[in-house]
């Protein structure tokens, strides 16, 4: 099918309002605007008017350089999925709205065994949260990937050349995920050496970082800062009261964001004024009581 010709302002114009007509929130439409103005700017830097899907893969490579889109984080493949559905919608006039279904990360080979198998020696011994085990699958798939395009099939063809030059590709504009996927290959060097896969323990030869975690927020608020948050919610309304109650519970009760979103009624114990549920991130099983006259004052 020919690919329909517009100007990135008609295409955008046109989308925007397919956006509102099958009504997106406020967010996500600026969430795509904001993609859509990069764009922009990179198309009238090159005096480029007609939009298509060339134009979009190259500015993406522009913004991202060569990328696997399994290995991006996921604010870069929210962005990634933004500009590519410019393209879906210029043929097909809508859009399946979210990010692109991801491929699965595929183990395979010698290596590939290893690295399943470090996985799950970590997760038994240090009772991995599901979302570690998954930084240790990002990080790892993205060395496996890395290797096979070098030849290297066995562990035992590893050196510190490879080692040094994966190391050396990490974005050092990103210095919190450098610092994971340095601690994550150190350790698989190390299982590697103790397992005599390897003959040397690489893991000595990685560099060391001195990223230290910087809080973006107050890690406490004062009584008075609290008061301020909670009563600037607007309760006269059901949407307003649901947000009032989200924010005591992680304001009284230290709930994560994830375990917020995640209750429902049947971890709610009426008779007892409790929540029973399980934690996203520990997986443990934990036992808070529901405040309901605060909730409802």
């Amino acid at each position: 099918m020919e690919q329909k010709k517009q100007t990135i302002d008609e295409l955008t114009e046109e989308f925007h309002r397919y956006l509102r007509s099958i009504r997106r929130s406020e967010r996500t439409i600026r969430l795509y605007l904001a993609a859509w103005g990069k764009l922009k700017g990179y198309m009238a830097s090159r005096q480029q008017k007609i939009y298509s899907g060339r134009i979009g893969e190259a500015f993406l490579v522009s913004e991202l350089g060569t990328y696997k889109f399994e290995d991006l984080p996921i604010n870069q493949q929210n962005f990634v999925s933004k500009i590519e559905a410019l393209v879906d919608f210029q043929n097909a006039g809508r859009v399946l709205l979210g990010m692109r279904t991801k491929p699965p990360r595929i183990f395979a080979g010698a290596i590939g065994n290893t690295i399943k198998a470090f996985i799950d020696f970590r997760t038994s011994v240090y009772n991995l949260a599901p979302v570690t085990a998954n930084n240790y699958e990002i990080y790892l798939h993205s060395f496996l990937c890395f290797l096979g395009d070098r030849g290297i099939d066995t562990a035992s063809k590893i050196t510190q050349i490879e080692i040094l030059q994966f190391v050396g590709q990490l974005n050092p504009a990103k210095p919190a995920a450098r610092h994971v996927a340095l601690y994550i290959l150190r350790n698989y060097a190390k299982y590697l050496y103790e397992k005599g896969l390897v003959n040397v323990n690489y893991s000595k030869k990685i560099p060391l970082d001195n990223y230290k975690q910087q809080s973006r927020l107050p890690s406490t608020f004062s009584k008075e800062e609290i008061e301020l948050i909670i009563n600037s919610i607007d309760r006269g309304n059901p949407k307003g009261k649901r947000d009032y109650a989200m924010f005591l519970l992680a304001l009284r009760l230290g709930l994560r964001i994830s375990d917020i979103a995640g209750l429902a009624f049947e971890n709610i114990s009426w008779r007892t004024n409790e929540f029973a549920f399980e934690q996203k991130k520990t997986g443990k099983s934990i036992t808070l009581p529901y405040c309901l006259k605060l909730v409802m004052r």
